[in-house]
């Protein structure tokens, strides 16, 4: 294995249980041994020097924050206030299906307008696809997602692992991560069973050792994501964290 990154959650793995206590949640995810977590929306009600102070006493670093592109357009955006404050150097967003089949020059110049304003804060935009950025619109020999990315300069992609293979079944996930190695600082790994439902780490039809095995130098986060779970989201987190730890352990020997 030629990296190995911190391992992260996306906080949206755990919304409900954030919810109804933000603090005691992010200390568990301490203790099941997560050291970093990729925000979305939600702060706990936190200002950000109040944010910035739990996540430091939690041993917490901030990998990412998922927004609005239009807020990313804001100069004074308050996401920019909690990057600061946090330490956090990557934002990430993704647009829907609707908006890119219907306005797709639109959302590619406010793009470029979300880069722009985020590099004025010494800021990255990252894109986070979903399965249907692998749509290849009529009239086109490219997905949307592909357009994106090779069209829109200073642009970085959070891919997924999950998504990847949901919105191209036939791809193999090392090789596409290959092809995008330089612009991939943040990556999600989530995993698909047989019946393409999301489950936990390992527990599904993903190959996480061959995608560990080839990551990129250029990965600086690995970020643990399920968007739902059938055992209890903080079990799930749990389950995941330890299947990676080994995993991310045996490739080190």
């Amino acid at each position: 294995m030629k990296n190995n990154p911190p391992v992260a959650i996306q906080l949206y793995s755990v919304r409900q249980e954030l919810a109804a206590d933000f603090r005691g949640t992010l200390q568990k995810l301490h203790d099941i041994g997560y050291r970093a977590v990729e925000l979305a929306f939600f702060y706990g009600g936190l200002k950000p020097d109040e944010l910035a102070a739990l996540l430091h006493k939690l041993q917490l670093s901030a990998c990412g924050i998922y927004e609005q592109t239009a807020n990313l357009c804001k100069e004074d955006a308050e996401v920019y206030q909690y990057a600061a404050k946090l330490n956090c150097k990557y934002l990430t967003m993704g647009f829907s299906l609707k908006d890119l089949e219907e306005q797709f020059s639109e959302c590619q110049k406010m793009l470029l307008k979300a880069i722009q304003t985020a590099a004025g804060h010494g800021l990255k935009i990252c894109y986070h696809a979903h399965a249907h950025e692998f749509q290849v619109p009529a009239g086109s020999n490219r997905s949307f997602l592909e357009r994106l990315l090779q069209d829109t300069p200073g642009l970085l992609f959070e891919a997924d692992t999950a998504w990847i293979k949901a919105g191209n079944p036939q791809s193999n996930i090392p090789d596409f991560l290959q092809a995008h190695t330089a612009i991939i600082p943040l990556l999600h790994l989530k995993d698909l069973n047989s019946d393409g439902k999301i489950t936990e780490l390992g527990n599904g039809t993903i190959d996480f050792p061959a995608i560990l095995n080839n990551l990129s130098p250029t990965v600086e986060y690995l970020i643990y994501e399920q968007d739902y779970s059938s055992i209890g989201a903080m079990q799930s987190a749990t389950v995941s964290f330890q299947y990676l730890s080994n995993l991310l352990n045996q490739q080190a020997k």
